[in-house]
């Protein structure tokens, strides 16, 4: 009967460490939910990729809800956060322009208005304020699609502006929901 009991519970440790090895496995040859692919940021688990423009890294804390790429030489950063949505697109229009709006933001100037982001309509805020004793250029656009939010956010110094805009550009205009073609 022991020799039966020791049988048996070797069968399950071998059963056991042959399951962990083939999770394991199965585990490692999957994609992570970030990377980058061909020149190409994709979030698989959030939905949508944009081009990503040489010279740009991804921060090594980025994670499926809020991913940020860096241009580490100027400082620029590119961020999307992504979330369940909690309300309508007018409920975070009036939201993020009542926080944006506040006199602690030292706005130098200001606009609002519609945008297209991966072809929906969204809201876009631009301007120049000063953050942390220094002059920065913020762009800011909020979009839903379904039951999700999106909010994209780049930030550069304003001197370096000029020179980041292009590819800044770039990425909020090669901004698209789903998986981009060729990707695994």
């Amino acid at each position: 009967m022991k020799s039966a009991q020791l049988l048996a519970g070797a069968l399950i440790s071998m059963l056991m460490t042959t399951a962990h090895v083939s999770n394991s496995h199965a585990a490692t040859t999957r994609s992570p939910a970030v990377r980058i692919e061909n020149g190409t940021l994709v979030n698989s688990r959030a939905g949508y990729y944009f081009a990503m423009p040489a010279g740009w890294v991804l921060d090594s804390a980025s994670d499926y809800e809020h991913v940020t790429v860096k241009h580490p030489e100027s400082g620029a950063v590119f961020s999307v956060d992504y979330d369940h949505a909690s309300g309508t697109p007018s409920m975070y229009y009036t939201s993020m322009l009542w926080s944006l709006e506040s006199p602690d933001n030292k706005w130098l100037s200001f606009g609002k208005g519609q945008v297209m982001l991966g072809g929906r309509e969204a809201m876009g805020f631009r301007g120049t304020r000063e953050k942390d004793g220094r002059k920065v250029k913020e762009l800011i656009w909020v979009a839903l699609d379904g039951e999700y939010v999106y909010l994209l956010l780049s930030r550069v110094d304003l001197a370096k502006f000029d020179e980041r805009a292009p590819q800044i550009d770039q990425m909020f205009s090669s901004f698209s929901w789903g998986t981009p073609p060729g990707t695994r």
